[in-house]
């Protein structure tokens, strides 16, 4: 058996090896493309292969890691990983109008056919998986996500109904250096939903992936959703929180925070002791990776030395945080954080 191995494709494409079409998929940015070959469609010597991908909206092309761009014949793997030679070969004259609306969320079509046929239905409460379109527009979520709760409140006649909801997975590739994150910003905009009663957040930063905006491990994300629900809704004795920042106090060239809901005390998961995912700025506000080291079980020590006088400290402030890496003892990643109020990236862009 010969077959070729691409990974995902954003979002359908055509592949030929020497001229002859070997493999389509329409559509399906997340599938794995794995084509079986005919052995008369290779030559001795040089083959080429040929990949034409349609992208129709947001991030496209090929996404596989290395290891899983190869061609295997038999029990023999050869890697296509490298450079690829590649032309755009069209691009629409009318670029797709961030403001269109598909027919699948026209303003009302959702709500009329989905939500409001429910309402006479008691419901216990609602859990809620969203917020990745409207990273673009973070702080406008901080308005828009506390009005849904509230609206849907009053869909059901109860100001009390509780509302449990996942802050944003880690997704898109690791940034070398520390910038502004607009999925950090939505991810502090769902947090400050829990300022209205009756609310709970499980985040997920730590269980994402970084080349699939739909990651695989629902099941984590729905434990901890079952204990939010068992402890806020149902009274139960279960721990559920991650930790979250309280204060900080300045030490000179040290800044010190202090942790809320740790529990036992904070640890990472470097088997070396090493913490990750701090950022510390000035009075310039340009941020710069920090060492940082646990000094209690509810306190982390921060600082750089590039940065003599701190004025702010960020944490997971990336799309992707996966280098950080503190957990309380119960195992839930410390929530995503700044102690800076400084003006975000999307602060002023809301929806016409």
């Amino acid at each position: 058996d010969i077959i070729l191995s691409l990974g995902p494709i954003d979002d359908s494409d055509k592949t030929w090896i020497n001229g002859k079409l070997v493999g389509e998929t329409y559509n399906r940015y997340n599938k794995n493309r794995d084509y079986k070959i005919d052995q008369e469609v290779l030559h001795v010597g040089k083959n080429k292969i040929v990949i034409r991908v349609e992208d129709y909206v947001g991030g496209g092309g090929l996404s596989a890691t290395n290891e899983h761009v190869f061609l295997a014949i038999g029990d023999k793997k050869i890697s296509l990983a490298g450079t690829w030679k590649y032309h755009i070969g069209m691009i629409p004259a009318t670029p797709f109008d961030a403001n269109n609306f598909g027919p699948n969320n026209m303003p009302t079509s959702l709500y009329n056919g989905m939500i409001a046929p429910m309402t006479d239905f008691p419901i216990k409460g609602v859990i809620w998986y969203q917020g990745e379109s409207n990273t673009y527009r973070a702080y406008e979520y901080r308005d828009l996500h506390q009005r849904w709760i509230k609206d849907w409140r009053r869909a059901w006649n109860n100001n009390t109904l509780p509302f449990l909801f996942v802050q944003l997975a880690n997704f898109k590739n690791e940034e070398k250096l520390p910038i502004e994150s607009q999925w950090a910003e939505l991810r502090e905009a769902q947090e400050m939903a829990l300022d209205l009663p009756n609310t709970a957040m499980i985040t997920a930063i730590d269980i994402g992936e970084a080349k699939s905006i739909h990651p695989v491990n629902k099941q984590e994300v729905g434990r901890r959703l079952a204990l939010a629900a068992l402890n806020e809704v149902y009274g139960k004795e279960v721990k559920y929180k991650g930790a979250s920042y309280s204060h900080l106090k300045k030490n000179g060239k040290y800044i010190d925070l202090f942790f809320e809901d740790t529990y036992k005390g904070l640890s990472v998961t470097n088997k070396f002791s090493y913490v990750f995912g701090f950022s510390i700025a000035g009075k310039d506000k340009k941020f710069h990776w920090a060492k940082a080291e646990i000094i209690a079980p509810n306190q982390i020590r921060v600082w750089a030395d590039s940065v003599p006088n701190p004025e702010a400290v960020r944490y997971a402030w990336q799309d992707n945080p996966e280098p950080a890496n503190v957990f309380n003892s119960e195992e839930f990643p410390l929530l995503p954080f700044r102690t800076d109020d400084w003006r975000l990236s999307t602060f002023g862009i809301i929806r016409e």
